[in-house]
């Protein structure tokens, strides 16, 4: 194995840490198919008044938050202090959820799921649209 005197042993974990990070939507201490969304997914399609399964995975052993946001603004936690080994919510998105602000629908709509004990873990699901109800 090729080793860089430039870099002693210890500085190959923050390296690849600050390799693997993207925009903050994945962390290298979460990785991808051990902390990410199931459903929903980037362009899925909710409606207000309608009940829906969130699902995700998430390190064993991990107490989770789960907040949604909208057009980058916070609407608040779904779920907070998860117990470890959660992997889903039954959630029916509120009449008023887009609605209540104006426009007919969202298509800027993330959930951003934690870790509960160091809030600076967290992966979130790409956009999707929730609508108001027909």
């Amino acid at each position: 194995m090729t080793r860089f005197a430039a870099l002693p042993d210890k500085a190959w974990p923050l390296l690849l840490l600050a390799l693997a990070c993207s925009k903050g939507q994945e962390r290298a201490s979460f990785p991808r198919e051990e902390f990410a969304f199931r459903s929903p997914t980037r362009g899925d399609t909710l409606v207000e008044g309608r009940t829906y399964t969130i699902r995700w995975a998430s390190v064993p052993g991990r107490r989770i938050n789960l907040g949604a946001v909208m057009g980058g603004h916070d609407k608040g936690f779904l779920l907070t202090n998860g117990p470890a080994g959660l992997d889903s919510l039954v959630w029916t998105v509120p009449i008023g959820f887009v609605t209540g602000f104006g426009p007919s629908s969202s298509n800027q709509v993330r959930l951003r799921l934690e870790n509960a004990d160091s809030t600076d873990q967290w992966v979130q699901t790409g956009p999707f649209v929730i609508t108001g109800a027909r």
